[in-house]
C-alpha cells in the first residue's frame, strides 16, 4: 500500500473508532514517512502518544512473526496497530500481548489509565458509517498475479524486464502484467524513481500479501493430491534425485536450514512425474487425513520449473516458506520463521 493509502486507512480507523466510543484520538502530524505517525489520546491530566503500525493485511500474517517484527521497533505497550481487519482469534492474542490496536470496523483494544476497551467480534462490513469516507479495498488475486509478485520477490532483477520477457520466463500474458503491475503500484507495494524505474516499496507487506495468496488462491486452485508411504523415502538422497519432480515444504526448508526433521514430503510434480514417483516408491492414494504411514503430497506446478527453483534443485525459500505457514503446524510455523529469518529479514 502507498504512503497516501496507509494514511487514509489510519485516518478512516481512527474516525471510525473516534464516532463509535467517543474517544477523542488524534493523529499527530506526519508528513511522507508513516514511520512517523503516532495515535494521541487524551488522559485526565496528561495525554499518551502510541507509536503507530499500520498493517493492512495484519489477518494474513502469523501472529507471533508480527508481534517479534513490532517488539524490535518500540516496547509493544507503546504501540498501537491499526488494521482493515482483526479477527476475534488474533484480537485475543494481542490483548494477551498487550499490543493495542484499532481496525476499520471497529474491533478495538485499548488499555490506558481511564480507558479500556476491548471490543471484538465486528465483522468486516458490519457496521455502518460515514459512506464519504472510503478505504481502498485490494482487489481478489488471481493465480497469474501471484506468479508475477512470486516473481519479483524471487528475482529482484525482473522489474528491470520488459513486459516481453517477463512474459516469455513466467507463461504470464504481458496484457496481465501491466495490470497487475499497475495495481502493486497503486496499491504502494512497487514505487517508480524519478528516471522511471521500479522498485519494492514494502517488501515485508508485499511477501506477506503473497504468503496469503499462496494460502487462500494457489492451495485451492492446485489442490494437493495426498499419497502415503510406508518409509521416508526422500530421507534417500540418490533415490530422491532420480525424480524431476520439484521438492519443496519441509524437506526444502531442511535443506535450507538444517533444523528440521523432516517428517512428510511435499513436491511440485507433473500427472507424469506422480505417476512415476508413485511406482518407483511404492505410493498409495490417501482416502483420509488419518491414514497410517508417512505423509506426501503433489501440487501441480503454477509456474515453469525454472521459477520453482532455488538451490539444487529443491523449490525456492519462498515456496517452502508459505507452505510451511499454510500447514498451521507449530513445529513448521516456527521453521518457517526461522526461513524469514534468514532470507527475508527486511
Amino acid at each position: 500500500m502507498s504512503h497516501n493509502n496507509e494514511a487514509d486507512l489510519l485516518r478512516y480507523a481512527v474516525s471510525h473508532a473516534n464516532d463509535t466510543y467517543k474517544l477523542g484520538l488524534q493523529i499527530e502530524a506526519f508528513e511522507s514517512d508513516m514511520d512517523d505517525a503516532r495515535v494521541r489520546l487524551n488522559l485526565a491530566d496528561s495525554f499518551v502518544s502510541l507509536v503507530v503500525e499500520v498493517k493492512r493485511w495484519a489477518n494474513h500474517i502469523d501472529t507471533d512473526l508480527l508481534l517479534m517484527k513490532l517488539s524490535r521497533k518500540s516496547p509493544i505497550q507503546n504501540l498501537i496497530l491499526v488494521a482493515q481487519y482483526i479477527n476475534p482469534k488474533m484480537a485475543e492474542r494481542f490483548r494477551d500481548a498487550e499490543l493495542q490496536f484499532i481496525d476499520t470496523v471497529g474491533n478495538i483494544y485499548l488499555r490506558q489509565p481511564g480507558h479500556f476497551l476491548f471490543v471484538t467480534g465486528n465483522k468486516e462490513g458490519g457496521l455502518s458509517h460515514d459512506k464519504s469516507q472510503s478505504v481502498p479495498m485490494a482487489k481478489a488475486l488471481s493465480a497469474k498475479a501471484l506468479v508475477v509478485m512470486y516473481t519479483i520477490l524471487k528475482e529482484p532483477d525482473a522489474l528491470k524486464w520488459s513486459y516481453r520477457m517477463f512474459s516469455e520466463k513466467t507463461s504470464v500474458s504481458i496484457g496481465m502484467i501491466s495490470q497487475v503491475m499497475r495495481e502493486l503500484e497503486q496499491q504502494g507495494y512497487l514505487t517508480k524513481s524519478s528516471t522511471k524505474a521500479t522498485s519494492i516499496l514494502q517488501p515485508d507487506e508485499l511477501l506477506q500479501r503473497w504468503t496469503a495468496g499462496y494460502m487462500d488462491v494457489w492451495r485451492k486452485f492446485r489442490s494437493p493430491e495426498r499419497w502415503c508411504s510406508s518409509e521416508p523415502f526422500w530421507q534417500d538422497e540418490h533415490q530422491l534425485s532420480a525424480s524431476t519432480a520439484v521438492i519443496g515444504g519441509e524437506i526444502a526448508a531442511s535443506h535450507y536450514l538444517n533444523y528440521l526433521t523432516p517428517g512428510s514430503a511435499m513436491f511440485y510434480a507433473t500427472r507424469q512425474e506422480i505417476d512415476s514417483m508413485a511406482r518407483t516408491f511404492r505410493l498409495r492414494k490417501a482416502r483420509t487425513d488419518f491414514e497410517s504411514g508417512y505423509k506426501i503430497s503433489f501440487m501441480e506446478p503454477m509456474m515453469p520449473k525454472e521459477l520453482l527453483i532455488g538451490n539444487d534443485g529443491y523449490a525456492h525459500p519462498l515456496l517452502a516458506y508459505a507452505e510451511l505457514m499454510a500447514s498451521k503446524d507449530p513445529r513448521n510455523i516456527d521453521t518457517a520463521k526461522r526461513l524469514y529469518d534468514r532470507y527475508f529479514g527486511y
